[in-house]
């Protein structure tokens, strides 16, 4: 069985000539992403277009590279083995606000087929906690993209 830490070095991490942090911590954030989606074992179009749409709005990412970043992070979905390889890089380069600007994202991506599943919320719970966001800003993040979507 294969280490965290060496599954990570093998799908994430490349030498410092291939990529630099910022592609580093969009894969990390497009995993989360992703993750939510996959919560409820079913995947809606319509979550696919707000991570595409997160990739190119939060991440700064074009339309094209949004494609291939999404494409390359379903392969890699397959060996994840624990978030908190994802959510530390994030914890190291993002700041607070960066961070609650993730997790409205992660909402919208809960809200865009139209229900909440309690495993997607589960899961955002998880991943604010390991984001280290407060508990009131969870709750007021959750509030302000629920009376959005």
């Amino acid at each position: 069985m294969i280490s965290i830490k060496d599954w990570f070095h093998e799908h994430i991490l490349l030498s410092e000539e291939e990529e630099d942090a910022e592609v580093l911590l969009q894969r990390a954030a497009a995993v989360l992403l992703c993750e939510i989606m996959h919560a409820d074992h079913e995947i809606d179009a319509a979550e696919k277009v707000t991570i595409l749409e997160a990739m190119q709005n939060f991440l700064e990412m074009s339309a094209a590279d949004a494609r291939r970043l999404y494409h390359e992070v379903q392969t890699l979905m397959q060996d994840v083995l624990s978030l908190q390889q994802f959510t530390s890089l994030l914890n190291e380069h993002y700041d607070e606000e960066k961070k609650i600007e993730l997790l409205g994202w992660l909402w919208r991506v809960v809200y865009a087929d139209g229900q909440k599943d309690a495993y997607e919320e589960h899961l955002v719970r998880k991943i604010a906690d390991l984001l280290y966001i407060r508990h009131s800003d969870y709750i007021l993040t959750r509030n302000r993209v629920a009376n959005i979507e």
